[in-house]
């Protein structure tokens, strides 16, 4: 509503990601920027890392060749992954559910990188760890009741980073308001939220098909409960494939995950290539400084040659993959960006 506002005033919009949380209010958006002289810009932070900017520029220095297919196999690790489900995140009429609230992040990624729009999708997901049915509830497995409180005291999803002696890993999701607005979370959320909470009911699992108008085709996982976080990345074209593996917090690995990152390409026909990616400090690998000069001071000649800036279409389509990952599992089958965007002939 804020963001149509601004348009109706003639406004230039910046907003977060995702743009908004489902095609209908994607289509309000869109019609607005059409009958204003306002635009709107999406800070999708995640395209300027170096990591996903060296991506971008491989693929269109065409080395692969046309792009026929690409898979994303994305997990959050217990410590960041739980944090959704005790948050307004874990209601879909707040957010859409995980696969619009994260998933929008690596859906723009896929279509930046394929620079093309997807057609349609197919998914299966699942409620698989949180909510009423969770495996890992105290209060299932001890056959006692527990309120909320005590039920987190008990769970593994706790016990796992608040080890005694060791300093716990400070969430920054759950306390980020309290440092920006000193409004603490009891009121923020005047009743305690659990992990557990029969509230829930968005899929903490999903594995999807997406197929693009240019006639690419990719395959994505959300697993939104794994020992470690990161992705793992394959990009397929006719004259070659490139791979990479990030880690997104290489702190809370289990394992001594690399500080480095690679692009691997592989030729066709020829030998494996390694490209060291330089490491940038600050928010978001390095992006977040790059994305506010490119949009408060002026865009680089690299942001500009790599399209990088994100416009109300871009925040659409993000959206709309996700929306239409969670109706297909609700009615398992196949959903048309197009009918989510208005857009059908």
């Amino acid at each position: 509503q804020y963001i149509v506002a601004a348009l109706k005033h003639n406004l230039e919009v910046i907003t977060e990601k995702p743009m908004v949380i489902d095609g209908k209010q994607a289509q309000e958006v869109m019609e607005a920027e059409r009958n204003s002289k306002g635009r709107v810009r999406v800070a999708h932070n995640y395209r300027y890392t170096p990591l996903h900017m060296g991506i971008k520029k491989l693929i269109m220095s065409g080395r692969l060749g046309k792009i026929v297919h690409a898979q994303m196999i994305y997990q959050l690790d217990t410590f960041h992954g739980s944090s959704y489900f005790a948050r307004w995140n874990r209601e879909r009429e707040m957010s859409g559910g995980l696969t619009i609230t994260k998933g929008c992040h690596h859906f723009d990624l896929l279509n930046w990188w394929l620079n093309d729009e997807p057609e349609e999708v197919f998914a299966y997901g699942a409620r698989n760890y949180y909510g009423a049915n969770s495996p890992h509830d105290p209060a299932l497995l001890d056959g006692k009741e527990y309120d909320t409180a005590e039920k987190w005291e008990r769970s593994p999803y706790r016990r796992r980073w608040n080890i005694e002696g060791v300093e716990a890993p400070k969430d920054d999701h759950l306390g980020a308001h309290e440092a920006a607005f000193t409004l603490p979370m009891t009121k923020q959320y005047p009743k305690k939220l659990g992990i557990y909470d029969k509230e829930i009911n968005i899929e903490d699992t999903c594995s999807a098909v997406i197929r693009y108008k240019g006639g690419a085709s990719a395959t994505y996982s959300l697993n939104a409960s794994s020992p470690w976080e990161g992705y793992v990345l394959g990009i397929h074209g006719t004259h070659g494939r490139l791979e990479t593996i990030h880690y997104t917090a290489p702190s809370r690995c289990p394992f001594p995950a690399p500080t480095n990152e690679t692009i691997t390409f592989y030729s066709m026909f020829g030998e494996r290539e390694i490209h060291d990616i330089r490491h940038v400090a600050g928010g978001h690998g390095g992006a977040d400084d790059v994305l506010k000069y490119e949009m408060f001071v002026k865009p680089s000649q690299e942001a500009t040659k790599l399209h990088v800036a994100a416009g109300s279409r871009d925040g659409a389509l993000a959206v709309a993959i996700g929306e239409g990952i969670w109706r297909s599992v609700a009615e398992n089958k196949p959903v048309k960006i197009s009918d989510l965007l208005g857009e059908s002939k």
